[in-house]
């Protein structure tokens, strides 16, 4: 992975984010893969779309499927409105064809 700025500035305060973040999406009382569809929907909530890509491949690699993605973009379509859903079927709709998932 090439040095990004706060690994390059700060990089103990990058470190402690990569832990954090690791730690974050642990098999616990919620699956890795629950986990892993929860950080996909508040990154479309956000609208980080680098974010919501990595999560839906971090949730594909453990188990998702495209119908369980697509539920939990309905549940961010029905708090965020019609903003999240043009937003959300741009760029899921994409990664599931990229990646070619049923």
């Amino acid at each position: 992975m090439r040095k990004i700025f706060l690994d390059e500035y700060v990089p103990q305060v990058w470190k402690l984010y990569l832990e954090q973040a690791e730690e974050a999406v642990k098999d616990g009382a919620l699956s890795n893969k629950i986990k892993e569809l929860i950080a996909m929907g508040v990154a479309i909530a956000a609208h980080c779309e680098p974010c919501v890509k990595i999560h839906i491949r971090r949730a594909i690699k453990v188990g998702a499927t495209a119908k369980e993605i697509a539920e939990v973009v309905g549940v961010v379509v029905m708090l965020c409105g019609g903003t999240a859903e043009i937003w959300a079927r741009r760029v899921v709709e994409n990664e599931i064809k990229e990646l070619r998932i049923d």
